[in-house]
């Protein structure tokens, strides 16, 4: 953020930035915010909201400011947004948000990918999660109104509310990598959408009443059931990397840095724990490749060579070839032939 200087966060176990906003003295005015340092240790006992959000577009001519430390800093009209929205649920003076475009300096590339190995620890530790849809459009305040209202009397689905639902369903919001650990980790969750917020318990419950309407094609194709379903399964012991990648590759998740098909997966895939993949974002791709699939130690090698391997490396823009096939096995150590390049005898 320019013109915004951080302070040097220490090293590991480090600690993490919190946003504190208070409340602008007049309509117009922009929103003051401090930062303050949390040291890890204290992060379970310290009271603070998370955001998940999409950065969107750039504007340098539209973006608005806010004041940070007090200096006056530029956020993309997203951000500025959702803490518009946030600001209107909160019922003190001030309060405290953990940001990814405010809390990380962006610029030191040693502390995101410090940052990015606290996130899991970040967003299950928050008192709230805010999802932020996005603005109003395509019907999505009536949608909301009609997912809010519990009562008896609430009205049947009709064409009109379907279509409003299917449109927040289908927001690029749900597909991004980074969402799916945000969300699952999250132990209590606010949806909002324009000026309309609502809690996630009733914001899936309405969405049952709606699945109940569709076909188990439909379904599969809502990404925000793959969600639901994922978050709602009861265990743990299938919250490997493969089944994560898998659930990207099928629900066509996407992310703006290859490396996040793998590092925004980490906080929730049960066999990454303990740095066995470490986020550095200088590290070369085809590296953060063949660590991926050490994890994911292929159970069935047609079975992941069709359905993760080759998907996940066209994904990574990793050019799929003998070479790539070579590393592959050297990586894994197997005496079986992976389909990338024209077909060759097993490597022994």
């Amino acid at each position: 953020m320019g013109g915004l200087k951080y302070e040097r966060l220490r090293t590991l176990p480090g600690g993490i930035r919190i946003l504190h906003i208070s409340r602008p003295k007049r309509d117009n005015d922009l929103f003051e915010c401090t930062l303050r340092t949390i040291e890890y240790e204290r992060i379970r006992e310290t009271s603070y909201q998370a955001l998940s959000y999409e950065w969107g577009n750039e504007n340098k001519d539209d973006d608005p400011h806010i004041i940070v430390n007090g200096c006056r800093v530029q956020i993309r009209k997203n951000l500025h947004d959702a803490l518009e929205q946030i600001w209107k649920t909160s019922k003190d003076g001030t309060m405290g948000l953990w940001i990814d475009a405010l809390c990380i300096n962006q610029a030191d590339a040693a502390e995101t990918s410090q940052q990015i190995g606290f996130m899991g620890e970040i967003f299950k530790n928050a008192h709230c999660v805010f999802a932020w849809l996005g603005s109003e459009r395509e019907n999505s305040n009536f949608a909301m109104d009609w997912m809010a209202d519990r009562s008896p009397s609430r009205i049947p689905l009709d064409p009109t509310t379907t279509e409003a639902m299917d449109a927040i369903c289908h927001r690029s919001f749900w597909q991004r990598v980074w969402i799916i650990q945000e969300l699952f980790l999250a132990r209590s969750c606010v949806v909002l959408c324009g000026d309309r917020s609502i809690s996630r318990d009733n914001f899936e419950s309405s969405l049952g009443d709606l699945n109940a309407t569709r076909s188990q094609q439909d379904l599969v194709k809502n990404p925000v059931v793959q969600h639901m379903l994922r978050r709602n399964t009861g265990t743990t012991k299938y919250n490997t990397l493969r089944t994560w990648l898998g659930a990207c590759i099928r629900g066509g998740f996407e992310c703006s840095k290859e490396h996040d098909r793998i590092y925004g997966l980490l906080g929730v895939a049960g066999d990454c724990k303990g740095g066995k993949i470490e986020a550095k974002y200088d590290k070369p791709l085809r590296d953060v490749y063949l660590e991926a699939l050490a994890v994911t130690s292929p159970w069935k090698p047609n079975w992941d060579e069709e359905r993760i391997m080759i998907p996940l490396a066209k994904q990574m823009n990793l050019e799929v070839n003998a070479d790539l096939q070579y590393s592959v096995q050297m990586k894994l150590s197997t005496r079986f032939h992976f389909g990338f390049g024209p077909k060759q005898d097993q490597v022994t």
